[in-house]
């Protein structure tokens, strides 16, 4: 976004929108500063919060997954295969508002829910993509299947060294499918269970990602993807 002759404009990048949802029903209510209740009513009126992780980190996996089949094959980008959340989403995405200010980082306690929220989402949206497979030829079902199996073994490390109960329940439910072509029904099934395990991991663990310090090494080097900058 960017201030012209004294009126937001949107210029190219990642907009508002982009992780919030559309804004024609709560812009005007999220910006009246002067209202102490403009967030929550910002929300009723249908804006997608940071306090909603899963929510706002589903747009970012919808756009960096391109689960097309016929244009992935013909040589288009299958999506960003290093896209991480905790990272991405503490670089540039961080808010560039009107007046040139940015949010300060996400504190460490809420990265540890990131960073699991993201892995859980690179199996959900691996799984989807797969189920749009219909052949094992081609660049698309391997780039996909690998987005699935990296964030297999990403979890499982996690396990190693945490307890979440949701991520058993993952495991149970690819326990149950077969990562193959022509799969549709059965992987788009598993996958809504798997980001149903998400809202329920949020859901359990909002407020105490001090129990999860153990995750810390996982990402802790990982550096911002780009630069937070002012409108």
């Amino acid at each position: 976004m960017k201030e012209e002759r004294g009126k937001p404009k949107a210029i190219s990048g990642i907009s508002c929108e982009s992780c919030h949802g559309a804004a024609k029903e709560w812009k005007d209510l999220h910006n009246k500063q002067a209202d102490p209740n403009r967030f929550k009513k910002a929300e009723a009126a249908g804006m997608l919060r940071p306090t909603h992780v899963y929510l706002v980190a589903e747009n970012c996996y919808n756009c960096h997954t391109v689960p097309n089949e016929a244009l992935v094959n013909s040589g288009h980008k299958a999506g960003s295969a290093d896209f991480e959340l905790v990272s991405w989403s503490q670089g540039e995405v961080r808010h560039n508002f009107l007046d040139g200010s940015v949010n300060k980082p996400s504190p460490i306690e809420r990265r540890r829910i990131m960073f699991v929220v993201g892995s859980m989402l690179n199996l959900e949206y691996g799984l989807r993509g797969v189920a749009k497979a219909t052949t094992a030829k081609g660049r698309y079902f391997k780039a996909m299947k690998t987005r699935l199996y990296k964030a297999v073994g990403t979890l499982g490390k996690v396990k190693k060294v945490v307890k979440i109960p949701q991520i058993d329940k993952l495991f149970k439910i690819l326990g149950g499918v077969k990562v193959e072509p022509n799969k549709h029904d059965e992987l788009m099934a598993a996958s809504t269970k798997v980001g149903w395990a998400i809202q329920e991991f949020v859901k359990e663990f909002e407020g105490k990602g001090g129990q999860l310090s153990a995750l810390d090494s996982f990402f802790k080097n990982l550096k911002p993807k780009g630069t937070p900058h002012g409108g």
